[in-house]
């Protein structure tokens, strides 16, 4: 074994220097007994290789990395490949909106409405007839009297009757009764039956309005028809005129309008004639006192009487209002209204 190579060992830890001679000599070491008689290889220690750093295991083979190296990210190409899409889908918004086509607005005609054309019907020979019309009429009173009053439309409102006798607190100052008491005069009817059968409400005989001075009894000579109406109130009509307008202070009005009736139509026939989209059975016919038959309208706002070749049309205007103060009233002048003179 040559010296140089054995150099190349670290010295053993275990060695025990031998002291040989006296002082002052110089220690002899002498090699461990373990290692007597073994190989150069067996005496020389394996020599173990460091495991490789985990940032060098992720490194692709055969490219190096210099100390302190990172792998950068691709930034460059992912915003150019974003600027390119985004370029392109612009470019595709804007084409498709050029080729869209606007809807058409649809052309709506406007119709004007056509005002109805009506037929006057040819005038025929008329048969007249001869009406008697006794001088007094005797007017009596039921011990028991039932009003049936006709349904008013549905947009009008009746007026208010404090004591429920039949008279609204607008009428019973018309006929002076008192608007506490439903029998002012205390003769076992109301007040407002009284006044449907043309008596005074508040006298304590049988008198009638007429003769109390409370209504005026209107007389058309030129179409022969009279009529009472409250004397508070105000006829407005020229001598011959088939219009005569019978108002209150208040604005509302009666209205009588003498109408042709060259075909001598009835009641019924020539009603639905004017109006021919209502129903026959929405009519009311009713007689009143002097005896004659009238027809009502569906709404019983409007009446009508039939003399001859003529249609009388009594209708109660109210206006622009919507509650009926005068009902009863109206009724009354129904049953007062009658042809001839007296």
């Amino acid at each position: 074994m040559d010296q140089p190579e054995m150099q190349q060992f670290e010295k053993p830890k275990s060695v025990t220097p031998i002291a040989v001679g006296g002082a002052g000599e110089p220690e002899i070491s002498v090699m461990p007994e373990k290692f007597r008689g073994v190989t150069l290889e067996a005496k020389i220690p394996e020599m173990s290789v460091p495991a490789a750093r985990p940032s060098e295991s992720r490194l692709e083979p055969g490219k190096p990395t210099a100390p302190g190296e990172q792998k950068k990210f691709p930034w460059f190409w992912v915003i150019l490949i974003f600027v390119i899409v985004a370029a392109l889908g612009a470019s595709i918004f804007f084409v498709l909106q050029g080729l869209r086509v606007p809807a058409s607005k649809p052309i709506v005609q406007q119709t004007q409405p056509t005002t109805p054309v009506v037929t006057k019907p040819v005038e025929q020979p008329i048969a007249t007839r001869e009406v008697t019309i006794p001088a007094t009429a005797e007017i009596s009173l039921p011990a028991t009297v039932e009003v049936t009053l006709p349904p008013l439309v549905e947009e009008i409102v009746g007026g208010v009757d404090a004591d429920s006798d039949g008279l609204t607190d607008i009428e019973e100052a018309l006929y002076g009764t008192d608007s506490r008491i439903p029998d002012t005069d205390q003769d076992g009817f109301l007040d407002g039956n009284e006044v449907y059968h043309l008596y005074n409400p508040g006298g304590t005989a049988p008198v009638t309005l007429l003769e109390s001075g409370l209504v005026k009894n209107y007389q058309n000579a030129d179409f022969d028809y009279q009529i009472y109406y409250p004397a508070v109130w105000n006829a407005n009509v020229e001598k011959g005129a088939d219009t005569v307008l019978l108002s209150a202070a208040s604005g509302e009005f009666l209205q009588v309008l003498a109408q042709d009736n060259p075909q001598d139509l009835s009641l019924e026939d020539w009603y639905l004639a004017q109006a021919p989209g209502v129903n026959a059975e929405e009519l009311k016919t009713f007689t009143n006192k002097a005896g004659l038959v009238g027809l009502q309208s569906p709404d019983r706002l409007t009446a009508y009487f039939k003399k001859d070749s003529r249609i009388f049309v009594i209708s109660l205007n109210l206006g622009a209002k919507t509650v009926i103060e005068f009902r009863r009233t109206y009724e009354m002048m129904l049953n007062s209204f009658k042809f001839g003179q007296q």
